[in-house]
């Protein structure tokens, strides 16, 4: 069997394009060593270092804004054990 080169994995790894999905899918499927080659890059690989979704300060912020301004308890008590 010909294995994917280190190239052709990378590029999968890394973009994932449309025209090479058949042919690397269907080599993965057969093949153990490009499998782990493949999970390999995937353990290695440095985390995205992207902004978080939320930021917790103004949902929190918002949050007290919400809230009823009554002077009344939690909306959720506390319960005792």
């Amino acid at each position: 069997m010909t294995h994917l080169s280190a190239g052709d994995l990378r590029r999968w790894f890394d973009e994932g394009r449309a025209e090479d999905r058949e042919r690397v899918v269907s080599h993965l499927a057969a093949c153990a060593e490009c499998r782990r080659a493949l999970a390999a890059m995937a353990v290695d690989a440095p985390t995205a270092a992207t902004p978080p979704i939320v930021d917790a300060a103004d949902v929190v912020e918002r949050g007290y804004a919400a809230r009823p301004k009554t002077g009344v308890g939690p909306v959720f008590p506390a319960t005792t054990v």
